[in-house]
């Protein structure tokens, strides 16, 4: 997600903000998303039983890479973070 030209356009940042904001942080199954260091200016994982979604913040721009399949989480953690690092490469 990038910002939109216009008085109407949203602001990633605040849209980041109002999703990541502390009293936001906890999941309705009471599971916080985990903070990954190292990516972009903040970066969350999110998961279930299933599937996760890696996002990262950079800039006025944000970034969701969502993944399923039967790797363990912290492998698909990796091939998330893999993409995003190529994309916020070419940013």
């Amino acid at each position: 997600m990038q910002g939109a030209g216009g008085a109407d356009g949203r602001n990633p940042r605040q849209v980041w903000a109002e999703t990541f904001a502390p009293d936001k942080l906890q999941e309705a199954g009471g599971r916080a998303p985990e903070v990954v260091p190292n990516l972009g200016d903040a970066a969350y994982w999110r998961s279930d039983a299933k599937s996760g979604a890696l996002y990262v913040l950079k800039g006025n721009i944000y970034l969701r890479v969502f993944t399923g399949g039967n790797d363990d989480g912290e492998t698909k953690i990796e091939k998330c973070s893999q993409v995003v690092r190529k994309a916020l490469g070419r940013l």
